[in-house]
């Protein structure tokens, strides 16, 4: 019998610590029980390494552009596809950010749809962010 477990979590710390009880488990399994279990990792999804001064700028050019009450909360990204991209360089500085396009139903479902208006402000905020960084 094999189980299959899709892990995600909010950092790379709390992922492994996340796998190393999943293999802690699978022994105990093995000592209580004397049955053979395992446990291996397959895929990986890397959690987020966003970078903290980047966020900050981005966050400023928000402000500064469509004003401050505009800023939402942060959304706090998890485990995304495009976190390979920091694993396989590091020296990349990256961030997630949302727009405010009303996507709906939701992100990742094939009916969803968004607020293609918001296009040009958005195109706008990182011409912004991308002149502070090369001034």
């Amino acid at each position: 019998m094999k189980i299959a477990y899709d892990l995600r979590a909010q950092d790379n710390a709390a992922l492994e610590a996340i796998i190393g009880r999943m293999k802690l488990a699978a022994a105990g399994l093995e000592g209580s029980f004397g049955a053979k279990a395992s446990c291996e990792v397959t895929e990986y999804c890397p959690g987020p390494e966003y970078d903290e001064a980047l966020g900050e700028l981005f966050k400023e050019t928000v402000a500064g552009t469509f004003g401050k009450e505009t800023l939402g909360t942060n959304c706090g990204g998890g485990g995304e596809d495009f976190h390979f991209y920091k694993k396989a360089k590091p020296e990349l500085r990256v961030l997630y950010y949302g727009i405010g396009s009303g996507a709906a139903p939701g992100l990742h479902d094939r009916n969803m749809n968004f607020n293609e208006a918001i296009l040009p402000q958005a195109s706008q905020l990182l011409v912004n962010v991308v002149g502070k960084i090369l001034a």
